[in-house]
């Protein structure tokens, strides 16, 4: 009998080429934890658990009292103080007058009141600054949105990542699996083998290369079990879990094939729905009320203010009495700032130089969304097809296989020819499998890529 040396490390190379799922990392040999999760648990355990996320929502609460802080400047200005002052001695002055019948009497004009004492309250009111508060509080607005935005779009990138990881596990058991089940079928092989060796129906080279195939099985076995611990750690670690937490997963997928629609509607969905986008249109609002805020410094001010004034004494009355007597005023004032009037235009010009390159940024992102969704949409296409051609493989290879196990146990077939047909079940299974794991991740990727991953 031939021996096709090529046939002996087919199955060995399919099996170290899943060895792609993950990059191997160190875990630790501690005791195990069991817990059964569902793709829908892992998410929101990853979203609720995601460092990223708690950083978007300190920015978000920084832009709140910044919005905050732009609304208060629109307040009236309210100032309430008391104040003491002591004097030194001073000489009274005292005119002399005369009275109707005769002689005279002191007026003291000005008397010596060392003490002083007043209370003011006072209320100011801005009418028209150019401006520049109306806009500050939109752009401090449109800027808070924006990193609303920002963090929807972080979420969504998150759940991508762990829809990933999920079915890096997936695919990692999923191939433990049927390695297990091949093992078997081969060990099954072997006894019969060695049943026709003690008959003189084979040789004893035939039980060798069965050997050797178990051993290669069991080999890629080992190495994908390390896989699987990988995948389990990484995917531990992003959803805040004890890293010995061995995860139980849904080992069925319905791949459900969805209706595509065309490119380009996909791609009005993703310019419409994506939230980086709509981030990037706060952003150029923001820019814009920047520029109109900035043009209010070259514009005069109006105000009006008011003051209650209660004091002793109250050198608005004359003469001064030592008395607590009170007085009030309010006014207009229209004021303009010559510094200003020349700074502004440099702040416009920074304003404007911001919406510049927000526009231009907003030019990149369009053509990055292009290539995505064409990618994705692209992606996804293909991961249907080879749903299809897989499901079809594993027919043929499992009627293949059933015909080569009968022909050789009735000794009309090779050795050779049994083990290719095993090594192409096996093969099939697992292209299957990881066909409707990756058809699953290239949808959420062109959901994703449209916006609309939720």
């Amino acid at each position: 009998m031939r021996i096709n040396p090529i046939n002996i490390f087919k199955l060995k190379f399919w099996y170290m080429s899943l060895l792609l799922i993950s990059s191997p990392i160190f875990v630790s040999g501690q005791s195990t934890v069991t817990k059964n999760l569902t793709l829908d648990e892992a998410i929101k355990l990853g979203v609720a658990e995601s460092k990223n996320l708690k950083y978007d929502k300190s920015r978000i609460a920084n832009a709140d009292s910044k919005v905050d802080q732009a609304k208060d400047n629109q307040l009236p200005s309210l100032s309430v103080y008391g104040n003491y002052t002591r004097n030194s001695n001073i000489t009274p002055l005292i005119f002399p007058l005369s009275l109707p019948g005769g002689g005279f009497e002191n007026l003291t004009v000005y008397p010596n009141i060392p003490n002083n004492y007043s209370f003011h309250a006072g209320v100011g009111e801005v009418l028209y600054a150019g401006g520049r508060t109306k806009y500050g509080i939109q752009s401090s607005e449109y800027m808070q949105r924006a990193l609303q935005l920002d963090a929807e779009k972080d979420k969504t990138d998150i759940i991508l990542n762990i829809v990933n990881a999920y079915y890096n596990l997936y695919k990692a058991q999923a191939s433990a699996r049927f390695v297990n089940e091949n093992i078997k079928q081969v060990q099954q092989h072997l006894t019969e083998t060695q049943s026709f060796e003690q008959n003189g129906l084979a040789v004893h080279n035939d039980v060798v290369r069965i050997q050797l195939q178990l051993s290669n099985v069991q080999l890629a076995k080992i190495d994908i079990e390390d896989n699987i611990k990988v995948a389990d750690y990484n995917l531990d670690v992003m959803l805040g879990l004890a890293e010995n937490t061995q995860l139980v997963i849904d080992s069925n997928i319905n791949a459900t094939a969805r209706a595509l629609k065309s490119y380009p509607e996909y791609l009005q969905a993703a310019n419409s729905n994506r939230n980086d986008v709509k981030a990037y249109d706060m952003r150029l609002k923001a820019a814009q009320a920047g520029i109109s805020a900035a043009k209010g410094y070259n514009m005069p001010v109006l105000s009006v203010q008011g003051e209650y004034l209660d004091a002793n004494p109250n050198q608005r009355i004359f003469p001064p009495a030592e008395k607590f007597q009170y007085t009030w005023d309010a006014g207009i004032t229209l004021s303009y700032d010559l510094r200003g009037a020349y700074t502004a235009k440099h702040q416009v010009a920074d304003a404007t130089t911001q919406m510049e390159e927000t526009k231009n940024m907003m030019d990149g992102l369009s053509d990055q969304i292009k290539m995505e969704v064409n990618q994705a949409y692209i992606g996804y296409q293909e991961s249907l097809d080879k749903i299809d051609l897989s499901q079809k493989a594993v027919g043929q290879a499992e009627e293949n296989n059933k015909l080569m196990t009968s022909r050789y146990n009735n000794h009309v077939a090779v050795l050779s020819d049994l083990l290719d047909a095993s090594t192409l079940l096996l093969q099939s299974k697992v292209n299957l499998a990881l066909a409707k794991a990756d058809s699953e991740v290239a949808f959420n990727n062109l959901q994703k890529a449209i916006g609309n991953l939720n």
